[in-house]
């Protein structure tokens, strides 16, 4: 090394000496005290009994279930080969076009295993269902699902 690359060999270390613990802790002072999001998707759904629907598409079992009186719904999926998609988004649609903000977000599913949400209860609810996969991160279209109920 030459007098030059020391000098400047010497400074960048004593900007990295300055600059490492600052960032250290302002990065442990910027921690929030407590979660910014509530347990929104941790709530522990208890599973309707009645099978009213089951349909098996591509690598989807889809069941519908319901309760006794028919008053609320769910919709249970149970995935039989994993998704190639890190983040798949449900979504419950009221028309055969699919659109993200004019949908119902359910919630997420994850690549491997299976979920259940809660489906809304409206008019329209009893003679059809059109639930959407989609995958936000890539912002495609993973498979649509119409149920005839």
């Amino acid at each position: 090394m030459n007098k030059g690359q020391r000098k400047t060999h010497i400074i960048i270390w004593m900007v990295l000496a300055v600059c490492i613990p600052v960032g250290f802790i302002s990065a442990i002072m910027v921690i929030p005290d407590k979660p910014m999001q509530e347990d929104v998707f941790l709530k522990n759904e208890t599973v309707l009994e009645e099978i009213s629907k089951e349909i098996v598409k591509d690598n989807l079992i889809v069941l519908i279930r319901n309760d006794k009186a028919k008053t609320s719904y769910q919709l249970q999926l149970l995935v039989s080969t994993p998704f190639k998609q890190a983040d798949i988004g449900i979504y419950y649609s009221l028309r055969n076009k699919f659109d993200p903000l004019q949908s119902i977000y359910l919630g997420n599913l994850p690549p491997k295993g299976g979920k259940v949400f809660s489906l809304p209860s409206d008019e329209e609810f009893s003679d059809r269902i059109h639930i959407v996969l989609f995958d936000p991160i890539k912002n495609e279209l993973i498979n649509q699902i119409q149920i005839e109920l």
